[in-house]
């Protein structure tokens, strides 16, 4: 009987959702960095309400695989209508202590935003490769 239950607790584990970590952003400057990833089609105008996006820290020169508990073609999906994902990026902080200080670095111009679709990712191999194509996101809202 024991062995029965040892056989369904590895079972139940062996059923999850995998991590899906085909997606890797390459930092290739000498600075820390924490990125950001939403899927909003627009970004909310208070910083705020981005402490549900995605946080990874992300050393200089690294490849860090971001990884996911489900798809990321489910999160494109549910990104709809764009289904787009943004991605913003600044200088490293300490966000856990000071998770607002985001909102000071939003309001001084320090993030740095690209905005792609699950073509362009496919198209790039699953390669986000920073700082290629990112622009200040307050020059990108100032455009609008």
């Amino acid at each position: 009987m024991r062995h029965f239950l040892i056989l369904i607790t590895l079972l139940t584990f062996c059923s999850c959702d995998p991590m899906d970590d085909r997606l890797v952003f390459k930092n290739s400057t000498n600075d820390t960095l924490v990125v950001r990833l939403m899927f909003d089609s627009e970004l909310p105008n208070n910083p705020r309400h981005w402490n549900r996006s995605r946080i990874f820290l992300v050393a200089p020169l690294e490849k860090k695989k971001l990884s996911i508990f489900n798809k990321w073609e489910g999160e494109f999906e549910r990104a709809l209508p764009e289904g787009a994902i943004n991605v913003l990026v600044t200088k490293y902080y300490d966000f856990e202590t000071y998770p607002y200080k985001w909102d000071t670095i939003y309001s001084n111009g320090f993030i740095l935003k690209k905005k792609y679709n699950l073509k362009q990712i496919e198209d790039n191999n699953w390669k986000i490769i920073y700082p290629t194509g990112f622009k200040r996101l307050i020059s990108i809202m100032l455009e609008k």
